[in-house]
């Protein structure tokens, strides 16, 4: 097991606010082809795109608003009636990403 620990030491912690971006900097020494799971706070559809690039797999469940428009997901109502909570989308993105 690897672990990567960035201590908290007050807000210029990390450079940047991006949720993304503390997952990079915690996946810097991940060994490509590893697989990662993360919570819906930190899933973005810029840090899947940067995973891919460095062949490490994400997993998460995703937020609408943070699918890009372009992927026309069906809106709640329509999933609701195509199954009682059970119902799954899947969109692939033209590099593999699937939403």
């Amino acid at each position: 097991m690897v672990l990567n620990l960035k201590i908290y030491e007050g807000k210029h912690t990390l450079t940047s606010n991006s949720s993304g971006c503390r997952v990079l900097c915690l996946s810097g020494p991940m060994a490509a082809r590893s697989s990662w799971f993360f919570k819906l706070y930190f899933t973005t559809a810029l840090l899947l795109h940067h995973l891919v690039r460095k062949d490490v797999r994400g997993t998460s469940t995703v937020m609408k608003s943070k699918i890009p428009k372009s992927l026309k997901l069906p809106n709640n109502k329509a999933m609701i009636r195509r199954g009682s909570r059970s119902y799954c989308q899947t969109l692939v993105m033209g590099d593999g990403i699937a939403s």
